[in-house]
């Protein structure tokens, strides 16, 4: 048999059950309690504001402004009635839309800031009265503004029309021509390296073609003086030809010029008597008057000396060697003009010291020279050279 307090227990256990759910019970209604929402339970304000949006009180609630920004038009937090106000609307001349490029030009009033860039910064002017950096995204067709200061910038077109409808009136004015890159610069270049170009590989033909301007007026002049009637004064004859002889009516003078070549000999002194009496034929028909030959080259030279022994000539070439040796006793150069051999500087200090020219009297159509005189060609360099010579008529004819 079970005992008494065994039996006191058994009975209290339903007793315990319940007092556990109950607890239980009460502790869930903390989290699941549900409060019923009275559709006829409204406050005042919102009341009030359901009235003005004309809601009734069983359609549901859309989304719309703040309560504090029910008066607030834009970001900037300004009131509807000067929202639209700034250099984005108030600048905007809408009677100019319908012209040609107002969209580009006219429609600020404000210049548009032109650029080339797809990204620009502005900062207002900087300083106090600026603002922050920002860059504005100017790839676009139309004119992009910036948020703070409202300056415009767009970018340069690639073609602008040359009329553009003035602002002031409808009269349509001629727009001056926007600055462009000309190609005088280019083109200036191009001609200065062509002349390098051309003075560096060509030099004859850069000196020839600096020089055939005065060519063609020395020229002109020459024709003109021959076709000029006679003067008392001669006129300058052109030399490289021969030229017929000319008279002066006044004292019986004659003048006659003409341009022949010596043979072409290496260095030396020759003896050219026979040969320049026999390209002046001339002379003979002169019963006074004088001989000017001249040679036209810078290493050669003429002069009137010994004609009979040839051992004269060979000394004077030696003697002109020792005065102007082509090199030092011991090889070395002596001279800083070597560009057209070591031969050619002591050929010019030779012409210097001979002459380049000789004068001899004409006495009845012959050369009035002493007995043992004769005219010497002297060649200073080594390679032959052909020379030429002008040869000079005055005098009274026979």
């Amino acid at each position: 048999m079970l005992s008494r307090v065994t039996l006191r227990k058994a009975l209290q256990l339903p007793q315990w059950t319940c007092a556990a759910r109950r607890t239980l019970t009460a502790s869930a209604r903390l989290y699941d309690a549900k409060t019923p929402i009275r559709k006829g339970e409204t406050t005042p304000e919102l009341k009030g504001e359901e009235d003005s949006l004309g809601l009734a009180e069983n359609e549901e609630r859309g989304l719309s402004q703040a309560p504090n920004r029910k008066e607030i038009w834009s970001r900037s937090q300004k009131p509807r009635a000067v929202a639209m106000s700034g250099p984005r609307f108030e600048q905007t001349d809408f009677s100019l839309q319908p012209q040609s490029m107002a969209a580009i030009e006219l429609i600020h009033r404000q210049p548009v800031r032109w650029t080339h860039e797809r990204i620009v910064a502005c900062e207002g002017g900087g300083g106090p009265a600026g603002h922050p950096r920002i860059y504005i995204n100017t790839d676009k067709p139309e004119i992009a503004t910036c948020g703070y200061c409202g300056l415009p910038f767009t970018q340069k077109p690639s073609k602008l029309k040359q009329q553009i409808p003035h602002q002031s009136s409808n009269k349509i004015k001629p727009k001056k021509a926007m600055p462009s890159s000309s190609t005088t610069t280019h083109n200036i270049y191009s001609f200065l390296l062509l002349s390098l170009l051309l003075i560096s590989f060509f030099p004859g033909l850069f000196h020839y073609l600096t020089t055939l301007p005065f060519s063609i007026l020395s020229f002109l002049f020459a024709l003109r003086s021959n076709t000029a009637p006679p003067s008392s004064a001669s006129a300058w004859v052109p030399t490289d030809a021969t030229t017929p002889p000319s008279t002066n009516d006044r004292n019986g003078m004659s003048w006659f010029q003409k341009q022949f070549t010596l043979p072409a000999r290496s260095r030396g002194s020759y003896l050219v008597t026979e040969h320049v009496v026999g390209q002046l034929p001339e002379l003979r028909e002169y019963r006074v008057g004088l001989l000017n030959l001249f040679v036209q080259h810078t290493s050669c030279a003429l002069s009137l000396n010994e004609n009979w022994d040839d051992d004269v000539r060979a000394d004077m070439s030696d003697a002109l060697d020792r005065i102007a040796p082509a090199e030092g006793p011991r090889g070395e150069e002596l001279y800083r003009h070597s560009a057209e051999g070591p031969d050619d500087m002591p050929a010019h200090i030779k012409s210097a010291l001979i002459g380049a020219s000789v004068t001899i009297p004409i006495r009845d159509g012959k050369l009035a020279t002493g007995t043992w005189q004769g005219i010497w060609y002297l060649e200073f360099r080594e390679a032959k050279h052909t020379r030429k010579v002008v040869a000079t008529i005055q005098g009274e004819k026979a």
